[in-house]
Order: C-alpha cells, then structure tokens, then sequence
C-alpha cells in the first residue's frame, strides 16, 4: 500500500454507478449503489485508487440525470390537495444531495489529515469520510432546530476521540531524511534572501548568511557520506551525532592544504545543525530538539582592539598620498562617531542634534538591529569636527564600499607600520576605528543606555565587543571620584 503526504499531491474524487445483481420484477427500475474513485496527481499523471463502495443506493434514471438541475416540478400534494415539490420523494434530488455530502467531508478529511502532518493511504482517507459523514448524521440527532441538546456534548467527545483514535491507527508518521529536510530549510532561507541592508526587514537575510548555511552543511554532509549516513532518518537522529561529528571533523584536511578543519569552523557547522534540527521541530518531524543538550564550544568571542590616541594622531597627521588621505580621514570620522560602516554610509541623510552648549549629536536608528529600538548616539568630537570642515562639510567625506576601506586601511596601516602597546603589528580594518570611539566614550564615563546603543546591542555584556580599556576607564573614574563627581549609572543599578 503507497502512503503520501497530502500537502504535496493533488488530489480530487469521482463516483460511478454499480448496479445490484438482483433480477428485476416487471415494472422495477434499475437500481444500483453508488462508487467513489480516489485519484492522486504524481509527477504529472494522475493514479486512481478504487473503487470504493458507499452506502448511497439510488436508480439508472436517477444517475443518468444527476449533472442536471434537478427538477423542482410537484411530486406530492399536501393534505389539503395541493401539489408541491418533495425532495425527499425525488431520486434525483437525494443522489445529488448524497454526493455533495462526500465531496465535503472528503475535504475536511484531508484538511484534518493535512493538519496532522501525517503520511496516508487512499482507502483510508475514503474510510475516515464516511466515518465523518457519519459522525455529522447522528450529531444532526442532537441539533433539532439548530440548537444542541444536553447530550449532544457527550456525543460529540466521543465521536472525537472515535475519530482521533481512527486517525492514529490509520496513518503512518512522517519520517523525513536529514538531507531532505536540509532541501526543505535551503529552499525556505532562499526566499528570505533580501541583499539590500537597507531595506532588509528582521526576518530577512543577505546573501552572505544563506551562502553560510550551505557552506557549514557541506561538512556536516562529508560526515554523512563518509559514514554511509546519506538516508538517516530525522527522527533517528540523536545528541550523539554531535560528539561523533566533532570526533570526525578533527581528523579532516581542509582540501589539498594538509591542514586539519579549525575547531570554529566544526563549531559553526554544530551551531548550524541545531538551527537544522530546531526547523524540523517547527514543522513537527520530530517532537524534540536533539541537540539542546549539547553544549557547543564556539570558542572565545572576539574582544575589541582600540587604537590608543597617540596612533590616532599618528593617522591623522601622516603624509599620505590625496585619495588615502580622503579614505583615512573619512574613517577617521565614522571611529570618532563610533558608526558601522553600514550606519556610517546614512551618515549624508542622518538628522544633526545640537545640545543648549552647542555641542552637535546624532541620534539615528541603527542599520543592521532593525526592530530592536536601539538607536546610535553620539557627539561630534573636535576631531570628527576639524576632518568634516576639512572637507566642507559630512557630503564631502568618502563613502565608498567596506572593501574599498579595507583595502586602503591595511595598506596605510602597513606601511606606517603601527604596532600596539605590545609592539605588535596593528593590521587596521574599519571596526577599529568604532572600538576606538566606543572605547573612549567608556573612559570618559559615558552612560551604560548611550554605550548599549552605540554598540547595537540590547544586551549590556556585548559592549565588551567593542570596549577595552579596564584600566584606563578605572583611572578615570578615581579621578572623577577625587573630584566628587557621580559616576551612579542609572542603567546598571
């Protein structure tokens, strides 16, 4: 018996007339009962399944007719002797009423089916429309005059557990393979892909996360292969498949390089199979997420590099060649803003605010937290001030593409050959530029609200992505403190 999942076959009925063997007397009309064909559409050809009996009896005439309207002329008389229409005496009539009576609960048993996400037979679903057809013919008992009776509830749980009961022992679970439904979570992520970051919503992504998806997947399908794992079942999957993916992975070449796959990309692709697993959940292939009891070790989170104000300077004031200069300058302003480059870029169009000191801010929603509120608050330093008049005015700055800033930073950066505090090689891209900013609005004791919306996110712990400066902010505080001056921050109390 062939099972199929109702939602990707189109299905429909048809009846046929089957007359009885009885002989017939003079003057009987031929009689007969009426069949229903079931036919599923797969892969452009319909197949029939059937027939399958009813328990609708009706005549030749009657069927031969039943396309028709039905004809409303008299067929009985009333008591008082006038004629009028009885459609319970007209064969035509009943036959269509009965076959009307199928093609709608034939839909509401795939319907109920549909909901349930469950693989089905043909001659079940046939089974369970006459078992609600029947269920509508003795509640109907129970509803004279539209109005339930006492025991019509009673009668209406049972006939629910009935067909609940029926429904379970008659339908086969859908079990779905870990490579299908990654197919099923590529295609759905294809139609969220919206490139463009400024007219991106919170549910959409760029092209770069979906290329994502399917380049942390191609492990996790080496993994398949290799293991002779290519038709596992979703719900076979268990916790374990993550400890012996990572044992795995550890021994794996990176293509030809002869180096081993780094513990963050295995993280990534692990990272990834929980969001595989937890779709999967959502469409209700398996009842719980396997990999919620894993922990996976993603390693540390990337801490933030500010630049020291004596290399800002250095920046500043180093001979360059015209269009460096231009670059340098440019990203020397959006650090000083502490701006993205996506939020730098809006820069041209962003509202400037003016305090009553005359001191001038902004206050713009950021780019890329879209639906999170936050919004990016900062002052104009006399530094982004002097570079902007520079050039007479914020139009004048380059607003050119992340790699075109990244290009001309790392080559600047090497060959004025900047080194930290350590003496290490400071290998400049554009975030630097932000921690600095972010960095300095820290030690000069800027509020924990006006931090949390200049790093872009709701959570206080993520400034430490773009601040660190433990002891120079620790200075600075002691120093305010000497003074008298609060340092009470509203936000983290």
């Amino acid at each position: 018996m062939s099972y199929y999942l109702l939602h990707t076959l189109p299905m429909r009925c048809s009846f046929k007339f089957r007359k009885t063997r009885a002989r017939l007397l003079p003057g009987q009309a031929l009689s007969g009962i009426i069949e229903v064909n079931i036919f599923l559409k797969e892969q452009g050809k319909e197949k029939r399944y059937g027939p399958f009996s009813t328990h609708f009896q009706t005549t030749r005439l009657a069927w031969d007719r039943h396309p028709l309207p039905v004809n409303t002329k008299p067929n009985a008389v009333t008591p008082e002797g006038k004629p009028y229409y009885n459609p319970k005496l007209d064969d035509h009539a009943i036959l269509k009423a009965d076959l009307e009576f199928y093609r709608t609960h034939f839909q509401l048993a795939q319907v109920m089916l549909r909901d349930k996400k469950k693989l089905i037979a043909a001659p079940f679903l046939h089974q369970l429309t006459l078992q609600l057809m029947e269920q509508e013919e003795e509640l109907s008992l129970y509803r004279p005059y539209g109005t339930q009776t006492p025991a019509y509830q009673d009668r209406f749980t049972a006939w629910q557990t009935r067909i609940e009961n029926l429904i379970e022992t008659g339908t086969v679970a859908v079990e779905r393979k870990l490579v299908d439904v990654f197919e099923e979570y590529k295609t759905f992520r294809i139609k969220l892909i919206n490139d463009d970051q400024y007219t991106r919503t919170d549910d959409e992504i760029s092209k770069k996360t979906f290329e994502n998806d399917i380049s942390q997947w191609q492990l996790i399908l080496r993994y398949l292969e290799a293991n002779q794992l290519v038709g596992l079942l979703m719900v076979s999957v268990k916790p374990s498949f993550l400890v012996n993916f990572k044992e795995w992975a550890m021994n794996q070449l990176v293509g030809n390089t002869g180096r081993k796959v780094k513990a963050s990309t295995i993280a990534l692709s692990q990272t990834f199979f929980g969001r595989l697993c937890r779709y999967a959940v959502s469409k209700e292939y398996i009842k719980n997420d396997p990999t919620s009891s894993y922990t996976i070790r993603t390693g540390r989170t990337s801490g933030a590099k500010p630049l020291s104000v004596e290399t800002l300077n250095q920046l500043e004031d180093a001979e360059l060649e015209a269009e460096d200069r231009w670059i340098i300058d440019s990203w020397l302003v959006a650090g000083e803003l502490c701006l993205h480059h996506a939020d730098y870029c809006s820069l041209p169009i962003m509202k400037i605010h003016r305090f009553k000191n005359g001191i001038q801010y902004i206050n713009h929603p950021r780019k890329k937290q879209r639906g999170t509120r936050l919004k990016i608050t900062s002052e104009f330093t006399p530094r982004a001030l002097r570079l902007i008049r520079k050039y007479g005015g914020i139009a004048g700055l380059y607003y050119g593409t992340y790699r075109d800033f990244w290009e001309t930073l790392r080559r600047v950066g090497k060959d004025l050959g900047l080194k930290d505090e350590d003496g290490k090689p400071i290998h400049l891209v554009f975030g630097l530029g932000r921690d600095s900013g972010m960095t300095n609005r820290a030690i000069s004791g800027s509020p924990a609200r006006v931090l949390k919306g200049n790093a872009g996110h709701s959570n206080l712990l993520q400034q430490e992505k773009y601040i660190n400066a433990a002891p120079k902010i620790l200075e600075k505080f002691l120093e305010r403190q000497a003074l008298g001056l609060s340092d009470v921050d509203e936000d983290l109390a």
